[in-house]
């Protein structure tokens, strides 16, 4: 065991032991298929990081398993989480439990064999570290007023990555603070280079390549790794936390974030470098779109270029222009050590070169074809074809060798991969006597603008796009139809003729030194200052930025049913009687630390009621969710609980409370509007439930329950003041009111969706039905969910988006001529209780046996295709709502004794 300590290392805890594991010096040897290393933490934790530096291993791959337990439990499979094990690709590990642990047993692998270790590392997570924070320690770097997110959609040697790469160093040279965010990572070269400029970069799949990994487990059950949105969403969020507004996505891939970015409320400016029939073919038409709906700007290299994308998207939102990138390799002096007797290369031979990765949409099957017909014609001659880029297809790579190698022609026509080193890139580029542009499709190549700046004669082909732009008025020669024969014949005329090459060389030069790259990076860095042109739907930053970390840490609350017994046995023990304070009252209020405004719409109405009730009384808000200390000191004080479904029939195991310290703080307690969740209405209480309602409820008071079932329920464990006041939210709703309330159609309507993905036909139908027969329509969201929902299934153009919010949805119930159609209860409540007509669809499951006990306006799901239609036009007789008055009162009157 004292050989492991040496390359294992615990922070705050120690190894107690291990088993099928032996070490001898960094050498790990793993028996059995099952070697465990026992931890023990000095104090509990609530998450730890894993950091692992491994090598030379026998196996390829193997899954890690981590148990974990508090001091007075035992290792289960249960409590286990797994990932995968790459010796040679080693990431770090966020494993964040929500609930205290103690200890752990760390399996690296589940099989024998041999593996160097040059350290591992585990280290606590602090309970208040988000992923947020793991995210933002990755992209410190010198802090500067200007901010840019460079998204790429990939880290390989290609064009647009190479390009992406420049530009982010050169705003970083001009105090730019980048950060590159990747869509996959790439074969080393660009990371070396954003590396070497202290460039942070992230790659956004974080299911295959990221170095990191990030687990959350939820209610001891959930084990898993961020899906791609969640990922995506916690990076948006803490980049818009560290002050970054202001993306530039480079290519039309790219364009697979730009949706997500947008409703994070970034300013967009997209680079198109993409034309039409690359855009069919390689099946980039969505991402596309999203960038023509949501970049604020875009930026094409030439008219050609932007042409060809208006043919898909003639409806472009942002703003569009056009500037070409220019060259980038302008202050790359040439390699004196480069001999390019290493690639055959004499002193008097002719070479003839062209640039870029290997594939078709590039020619260079074009290439080939034309160098062999080169070759044949001039056998005399001393050539050499060149090629520098890399295959990304295995079978192509295949049959050009193969081509080559049937032809003997394998000396001549050489395919030399990317070259990483710029100078040795510029000295072979200036050895050349002609460059060929054989690409069937291309925006702007920048290698083609590196050959003109260095004076290189280009060849290419006409209708091609951005080549043609660069190559015409006599920068170039340009060839119709791909005719090779021709392709041959202008090359050899040019090789042979130097001195009228020269005003074709003059002029290209000319008009590449036009298009300086620190001009280009200077426009783009002029976009920080820029407005933004289109604002999100929902601003998702915005809007979740208040509750959503609060809501994850009481779903990963630990609620164990032992933890209450003993809080529950000490409160008996120190059972005695208090008088109730008549000064102070305290609001257990359910609207802290939730995502759900529904929470802050019943706590409105209760905090209301109770103003009226007890108006001389001093209030306090205490938080049933989350842990608040002041909860510590209300013993002696009415406290009235108020929420809808906050009781369970397994309170010990309900996400719902979070119990203080001591229990004994909820005794006095009475029910405002309390009612029973469906889910639990055909399960039987536990004798913890009746036990601890029983213990808090206060016996002298009426306690107001929403519905007849939760009263029976409540007096069925014995509980028998209790009274049926229907729900606090519709108090107001007295016939008098009603009868103020429109009957008619309004011109307005607001609508809330159901949310659930199986009943998706329905709300679709109802927001179809709803625009073509309302002059606005307005759509309240009600969660985050509700508006990923809804935007992956319709386009939103027609209809207005409501924020999550309280404020933001009463501003729109001010509207005088407003109806509500829509399945959220507490909202057509409170829509009645601005004077406007509403009709539940479906109605809340939560919420059934309210509409049917009060009469309120419902159409059934399974009625909305044949009845909504005419139902919109009819008079609505909400004048029958039906609230039990007598028992409201009764609830009131009491507390005036």
């Amino acid at each position: 065991m004292e050989e492991v300590k040496e390359t294992l290392i615990i922070k705050t805890g120690k190894i107690v032991k291990t088993k099928g594991l032996s070490v001898e010096g960094k050498k790990w040897i793993f028996e059995d298929n099952d070697p465990q290393i026992y931890i023990r933490f000095d104090n509990a934790v609530y998450g730890i990081r894993i950091t692992g530096n491994c090598y030379q291993a026998d196996f390829k791959q193997s899954l890690s398993t981590v148990y974990y337990k508090g001091l007075e439990d035992c290792f289960t499979e249960t409590k286990s989480c797994r990932f995968l094990f790459e010796p040679d690709n080693q990431k770090v590990r966020e494993i964040r439990f929500g609930f205290p642990i103690n200890e752990i047993r760390f399996d690296p692998v589940e099989i024998s064999g041999v593996c160097f270790v040059d350290g591992i590392y585990i280290e606590p997570i602090p309970k208040s570290y988000l992923i947020e924070d793991s995210l933002a320690r990755r992209i410190e770097q010198e802090r500067h007023r200007d901010k840019v997110i460079i998204v790429t959609h990939d880290l390989s040697a290609t064009g647009a990555p190479i390009l992406a790469c420049h530009i982010a160093k050169k705003m970083k040279q001009n105090k730019v603070e980048v950060v590159v965010l990747a869509g996959k990572l790439g074969n080393g070269y660009l990371e070396e280079q954003y590396k070497k400029w202290n460039i942070p970069v992230i790659c956004l799949d974080n299911t295959q390549n990221e170095e990191f990994e990030y687990i959350n487990i939820k209610n001891n059950s959930k084990k898993c790794g961020l899906n791609e949105r969640e990922f995506l969403e916690n990076l948006f969020r803490m980049l818009r936390r560290q002050g970054f507004m202001t993306v530039i996505t480079n290519t039309i891939v790219s364009g697979h974030y730009v949706e997500l970015l947008k409703d994070y409320n970034f300013k967009i400016i997209s680079l198109i470098h993409e034309m039409r029939a690359s855009i069919e073919l390689y099946g980039f038409v969505e991402p596309g779109r999203k960038i023509a709906e949501n970049a604020d700007y875009i930026v094409f290299p030439n008219q050609y270029v932007e042409n060809d994308f208006r043919k898909i998207y003639p409806e472009i939102k942002g703003n569009t222009l056009i500037k070409a990138q220019g060259v980038y390799l302008e202050n790359v002096e040439e390699d004196a050590n480069f001999n390019l007797e290493e690639y055959g290369i004499n002193l008097n031979d002719l070479v003839i070169m062209s640039s870029g990765t290997c594939e078709l949409r590039k020619g260079v099957d074009l290439f080939v074809n034309a160098a062999l017909i080169f070759i044949d014609r001039n056998r005399e001659k001393d050539v050499h074809f060149i090629w520098t880029g890399n295959f990304n297809n295995k079978e192509l790579q295949c049959w050009i060798i193969n081509q080559l190698e049937r032809s003997g022609s394998q000396r001549k026509i050489q395919f030399i991969p990317f070259i990483k080193e710029a100078a040795k890139y510029k000295t072979l580029l200036s050895r050349a006597d002609a460059f060929w542009a054989m690409s069937r499709e291309d925006p702007f190549p920048s290698t083609v603008l590196e050959a003109m700046k260095n004076e290189v004669p280009v060849v290419g082909f006409n209708g091609t796009g951005g080549i043609q732009v660069m190559l015409s008025n006599n920068r170039g020669i340009l060839i119709d139809g791909f005719n090779l024969e021709k392709v041959v014949e202008c090359t050899e005329k040019l090789v042979e003729q130097n001195e009228k090459n020269k005003v074709l060389i003059e002029e290209a030069k000319k008009y590449v030194d036009e298009m300086e790259f620190d001009s280009y990076v200077k426009f783009l860095r002029d976009f920080l200052s820029k407005p933004v042109k289109i604002n999100p739907k929902l601003d998702i930053y915005k809007w979740s930025e208040k509750t959503c970390h609060y809501y994850d840490r009481l779903e990963e609350t630990d609620c164990t049913l032992k933890r209450k017994q003993i809080e529950w046995d000490r409160c008996k023990l120190l059972f005695k009687r208090k008088e109730i304070s008549k000064e102070d009252m305290v609001y257990l209020d359910s609207a802290i630390a939730t995502s759900d405004v529904e929470d802050e719409i019943i706590m409105d109405y209760c905090t209301n009621i109770c103003e009226e009730v007890f108006p001389t009384v001093r209030k306090k808000h205490i938080p049933i969710r989350v842990n608040d200390e002041k909860f510590e000191d209300i013993e002696g004080f009415l406290k009235i609980l108020c929420g809808n479904n906050l009781l369970s029939t397994r309170l010990e195991k309900s996400k719902q409370w979070l119990l203080p310290n001591n229990i004994w703080n909820y005794r006095n307690t009475c029910l405002l509007g309390a009612g029973i969740s469906h889910f639990d209405t055909e399960t039987s209480f536990s004798d913890f439930t009746k036990s601890f309602l029983r213990f808090i409820l206060q016996s002298k008071y009426y306690h107001s329950v929403c519905d007849e079932q939760t009263k029976e329920i409540l007096h069925s464990m014995g509980i028998k003041n209790v009274i049926n006041t229907s729900f606090p939210s519709m108090w107001k709703l007295t016939p008098d009111f009603c009868a103020r309330i429109p009957v008619n159609k309004a011109e307005n309507v607001l609508t809330t969706i159901s949310g659930r993905p199986e009943n998706v036909e329905n709300d679709l139908f109802m927001l179809k039905i709803l625009k073509e027969n309302y002059k606005k329509v307005y759509i309240w969201i009600q969660k985050q969910f509700d508006y990923q929902y809804i935007r992956r299934e319709m386009k939103l153009d027609d209809y207005t988006i409501i924020p999550p919010s309280l404020s933001e949805l009463d501003k729109i119930l001010l509207i005088k001529d407003m109806d509500y159609i829509g399945a959220r209860f507490h909202i057509a409540v409170r829509n009645l209780n601005y004077g406007h007509r509403s009709l539940i669809i479906g109605g809340d499951d939560n919420a059934k046996g309210i509409i049917s006990e009060t009469n309120l306006p419902v159409l059934q799901e399974h009625k909305i295709k044949s009845d909504l239609q005419d139902i919109i036009y009819q008079k609505w007789g909400v004048n029958k709502i039906v609230i039990p008055l007598d028992k409201i009162k009764e609830w009131k009157d009491q507390f005036e004794l």
